[in-house]
């Protein structure tokens, strides 16, 4: 059988290491195979999957190969044909303004026959179901149609190796069974080669070949056996979680009226609204308007109706006054830092701070905790994405808004990363002016860290008690 990724004797550590994050690695993945990389976060995965996508410039000991033919010897115009890698970030990932433009600048970059081109995009919008988002605006999409739009880039590339790098972080579960049916696709009609960075196993099961795990401490390359990947697996499963009901006439914002259109369409239409104290988990499908909600209720996106809180209308308090009390965390983390390195952007967040509990030797507390300890004069931009996340989270939590929306919070991050962040948060947005409304498609939840569920469905928001 053909290998379409060899490592070989391969080895790599960062300059400013002193051990190596990968050692010694023997690998080989055959053509045409299924397989899921997973591992804890800031473990090296999607360092891994850049140098084998030829897309660092940092040097590694050893060979990687594709196949069988040495990735330091190909021409990059051969490397993009036999490999593409979808970042973790997907907003690092775009050129051109719009989904069509975006990839027949694809295309035009590999050379392609001009008068293919537009078939070749055709065919490829249809293979992923997005040929309505052709001519959207690249930055008016939500973080799931940017997945979508990238992979329909992957697709009309043609190349043979797939690498996507938490491909599902702001994708809902419908969306990421869609994907995931169209990766198969590829596997199984077109013989690509698939491998999948994931935290969240859920959906993989009956599709992967195999699943290599990265060891927490030595950073070992493991492949699974049939035994080992099915425990991994069914230990994964998680169980139906179950919210209470809003009291009534208990809500700190209050929604009347609320409303968001695009020229003809609507996007969110709600009649009345309560969101309590609390913790409220926001559910939805992707680009349906869930991130739009948490823009209006930071003022930075226009709507009709009325948005109140505690009784009073939010557009009549005074900006500063009310940033004091809210605070959002983004969805792509890199877009909440102020400063360089990791120290600057915690001695800023403590410089700001609403909370006398948080103190340097708190905050050292909290950096061991979320395994940040040793990255304080890093700079912020070179974390792993899930280090990146927990950093925004921890800069946000020093800063102490008694009302936190999160969007996407927990992207990234491998499951005792997000119990440790969720205890966290639990432990400070307590008492009845502390509200947390989050946005997340990671289904693993500590237990009592949700009240309540938001889910949003047919352009309104609708109280769950069961997920």
């Amino acid at each position: 059988m053909q290998t379409a990724v060899t490592l070989h004797h391969f080895s790599f550590k960062y300059p400013n290491q002193t051990e190596p994050l990968f050692h010694d690695v023997q690998l080989e993945i055959p053509t045409g195979q299924f397989w899921l990389l997973s591992g804890p976060s800031g473990c090296g995965k999607s360092t891994l999957l850049e140098l084998v996508a030829g897309l660092s410039d940092q040097k590694y000991q050893g060979e990687i190969a594709l196949n069988q033919q040495s990735l330091a010897q190909l021409p990059a115009p051969e490397r993009s044909k036999l490999v593409n890698l979808m970042l973790q970030d997907p907003n690092q990932q775009f050129v051109m303004q719009t989904v069509a433009g975006e990839l027949q600048f694809a295309l035009e970059n590999q050379q392609t026959d001009p008068a293919q081109i537009p078939e070749r995009i055709r065919a490829a919008l249809a293979f992923c179901q997005i040929e309505h988002l052709a001519d959207r605006q690249v930055l008016s999409l939500s973080g799931g149609e940017k997945q979508k739009a990238i992979l329909a880039t992957m697709v009309a590339l043609d190349s043979a190796i797939f690498l996507l790098d938490e491909p599902f972080a702001s994708v809902d579960p419908q969306s990421k069974r869609d994907i995931l049916q169209h990766l198969q696709q590829l596997q199984t009609e077109r013989g690509k080669t698939i491998i999948v960075s994931d935290h969240d196993l859920t959906g993989y099961q009956d599709l992967v070949d195999h699943v290599v795990t990265v060891a927490p401490e030595t950073h070992e390359l493991k492949l699974l056996s049939s035994a080992a990947q099915t425990e991994l697996f069914a230990k994964r499963q998680q169980p139906t979680q179950r919210f209470a009901m809003p009291a009534p006439e208990t809500g700190l914002f209050w929604l009347q009226d609320y409303q968001i259109s695009y020229g003809n369409s609507t996007l969110l239409s709600v009649p009345e609204l309560q969101i309590p104290a609390g913790c409220t988990l926001l559910t939805g499908p992707s680009g349906s308007g869930k991130s739009t909600l948490l823009r209006s209720l930071s003022k930075l996106q226009k709507y009709t109706g009325q948005i109140t809180l505690n009784q009073r209308n939010i557009q009549t308090i005074k900006n500063k006054r009310y940033y004091d009390q809210l605070g959002l965390v983004f969805q792509a983390a890199p877009d909440q830092f102020l400063r360089v390195t990791v120290a600057e952007e915690l001695e800023l967040s403590l410089a700001t701070s609403q909370c006398s509990t948080w103190n340097k030797e708190a905050v050292q507390q909290a950096l061991a905790r979320l395994q940040l300890t040793g990255h304080e004069q890093q700079s912020v931009y070179t974390l792993s994405g899930g280090q990146q996340k927990k950093l925004q989270i921890l800069v946000m939590l020093i800063r102490h808004s008694h009302i936190l929306l999160l969007d996407e919070p927990f992207a990234g991050l491998d499951q005792a990363s997000i119990a440790t962040v969720q205890t966290l948060l639990k432990q400070q947005y307590q008492g009845p002016d502390h509200l947390l409304l989050v946005i997340s498609h990671q289904r693993f939840a500590t237990p009592g860290f949700y009240d309540y569920h938001l889910h949003l469905t047919n352009h309104t928001f609708t109280y769950q008690e069961v997920d």
